[in-house]
């Protein structure tokens, strides 16, 4: 007589990814991706360049979702709601904006605190340009100082890339998912 086997479904039909777990491996890549790029902007000297900060960021962010979708996919039967690609894309926002303003935190904190009165020198003579009163650039400098404080950008850090992960999941996701067909009987 033989044993008689067990069937282990853990093994035999492996779990379905969740959207956490795809979304935020997905921000942990994007963000260090966004890291490096951030570092060698600072080490280059063109740290207040937002126009290439920005493009950059959008490329990896619209890259970083599409292919996190595509793993998810992957995993999942070729399926994908909706929901769920807006999902790992909001916390593919998420993480990706902890880890970019845990890094922009600590290197304008102590790595290279001028880099930010660089950043406020460079505003001020943007106003001065503008052909600002003396007392208005004064007045607006007291608040870009508060807007540009390292806890201030590790905020904005956090909602602005999370605002523009979801905004850019909105559209990817239309084209990304795959709905598993209903089962009728």
């Amino acid at each position: 007589m033989e044993p008689a086997t067990h069937h282990n479904s853990t093994t035999t039909h492996p779990t379905a990814p969740t959207v956490w777990s795809k979304g935020s491996k997905g921000g942990l890549i994007t963000g260090a991706i966004l890291v490096v790029f951030s570092l060698i902007m600072y080490l280059i000297g063109e740290a207040t360049n937002q126009w290439l900060s920005g493009i950059f960021t959008l490329f990896s962010l619209i890259i970083g979702i599409v292919l996190t979708h595509r793993a998810f996919k992957e995993e999942n039967e070729g399926y994908m709601t909706y929901g769920q690609g807006l999902g790992m894309g909001s916390v593919l926002g998420l993480v990706t904006g902890l880890l970019v303003g845990i890094f922009s935190f600590i290197y304008i904190s102590f790595v290279d605190p001028n880099v930010m009165q660089e950043r406020l020198d460079e505003t001020r003579y943007q106003y001065e340009e503008m052909g600002m009163a003396d007392a208005q650039i004064d007045q607006s400098m007291e608040m870009v100082e508060m807007m540009m404080s390292p806890g201030m950008l590790f905020i904005f850090s956090i909602i602005g890339t999370l605002f523009y992960a979801f905004i850019l999941s909105l559209i990817i996701s239309a084209f990304t998912k795959n709905n598993h067909p209903e089962h009728v009987y």
